[in-house]
């Protein structure tokens, strides 16, 4: 895929249904970072979705987009959202350990002032299989100048945002809570199709 950056509603893809843990998908505050001197070093932060709950127990989901609040206070980096799936459930390792990756949406994020929402498009979507644990994760290298991280708020999520980044020890994903953080959640929503394909998979014939 391409590298571009793209805003909230060049999501063309749409879809049926749309999941956030967020209580609010207000962007007013930026994120947590592993940084040196003001600037930050590599840093992964991921969310996690139980598709066997809810509106899409049972289903396939087929993934379009994914809407992200993001800031850059420094130079263009070449980063991406990558799109897991966790084979063991629960909290999420680390990539290889026990998360898979499904596919990946390469970006290039220019500086910008403040906090901005940003959507990656998957572009054919990425079929997730039904009942997954889908893991969402931003991963930036290390920048040059400035400090560049996830963006989100204060509001409150009903799941944690996590942080991975081997430069300040965080060898495995840790909850921002657990490291104080509490207060910090990443905003994310993600768009698809209940059924891969866009038709639900456990639609019944229909024999009249």
């Amino acid at each position: 895929v391409g590298s571009e950056m793209c805003i909230r509603d060049r999501c063309t893809l749409g879809g049926n249904t749309a999941l956030t843990y967020n209580l609010d998908m207000t962007v007013d505050q930026g994120g947590v970072s592993c940084a040196a001197g003001g600037i930050t070093t590599e840093n992964t932060w991921c969310v996690s979705y139980d598709l066997s709950a809810g509106e899409t127990a049972g289903s396939e989901f087929q993934l379009n987009c994914v809407d992200f609040g993001f800031t850059n206070g420094g130079n263009e980096l070449n980063g991406a959202i990558q799109v897991y799936l966790d084979q063991e459930g629960g909290v999420p390792v680390a990539p290889g350990v026990d998360l898979e990756l499904l596919g990946s949406r390469e970006l290039l994020f220019v500086g910008t002032p403040g906090t901005v929402l940003v959507t990656a498009q998957f572009d054919p979507p990425i079929c997730v299989p039904a009942d997954s644990q889908l893991v969402i994760a931003l991963d930036l290298p290390a920048s040059d100048t400035g400090f560049a991280s996830f963006a989100g708020n204060a509001a409150g999520s009903d799941g944690p945002t996590y942080i991975f980044s081997e430069s300040c020890g965080l060898v495995e994903f840790a909850n921002l809570a657990d490291i104080g953080f509490p207060d910090s959640h990443w905003v994310v929503e993600i768009k698809g199709d209940l059924g891969c394909g866009g038709e639900p998979t456990d639609c019944p014939a229909d024999f009249n």
